[in-house]
């Protein structure tokens, strides 16, 4: 089954929203409820969609299930991706100006590989006067651990918009609850 353009826009719009990975594989599952192989149709969604090359563990997916902490993992795996590569998919030309703005405003990520790149050429701050005397090894294994301190914070910066985004929506649905049952109760 080929994707469907109507539902590339809809996932985006709903990941704009504050949707989670596993809310838009949820929801490629409800668009396309007979799909047999549905890990390989989501997998070419968030290609399309994301630019995001993999979707692990989608075989294991049950959508009568979702949302489910279950599938938080995709969150880690996934936000990062998808807002390092933001610029190919979020085309805010063709919204109108300031009329929404995504929880993802702002943010930046970058590739574990950029993030080892940035750290073999940074000089290493503090460690400067000591980084000759360590062996090669040392260098490589200082390196993998400053790049993903980076890469790490990234997502956890990302995460926390994310929440923050989650629970201003479950501040409007409590408003727009607490406004049905005062017109209920009149």
């Amino acid at each position: 089954m080929t994707v469907n353009p109507t539902v590339i826009e809809e996932l985006r719009e709903m990941f704009r929203s504050g949707a989670t990975p596993s809310r838009l594989v949820q929801h490629i599952a409800e668009r396309h409820p007979e799909e047999e192989r549905l890990h390989f149709l989501v997998q070419d969604y968030f290609r399309e969609a994301f630019g995001v090359d993999i979707v692990r563990g989608v075989s294991l997916f049950d959508p009568a299930n979702c949302p489910s902490l279950r599938y938080a993992w995709w969150n880690n795996d996934l936000l990062a991706e998808m807002v390092e590569k933001q610029a190919i998919w979020n085309c805010d030309a063709n919204r109108a100006e300031g009329a929404f703005s995504p929880w993802f405003a702002g943010l930046t990520a970058k590739s574990l590989d950029e993030h080892f790149n940035a750290a073999k050429g940074s000089g290493i701050g503090e460690l400067r006067n000591v980084w000759d005397r360590l062996d090669p090894q040392e260098q490589a294994t200082l390196q993998r651990l400053i790049a993903g301190h980076g890469w790490n914070s990234e997502k956890v910066k990302i995460l926390t918009h994310l929440a923050e985004r989650l629970q201003q929506r479950v501040t409007e649905l409590e408003g727009q609850l607490e406004k049905v049952s005062e017109s209920t109760k009149g």
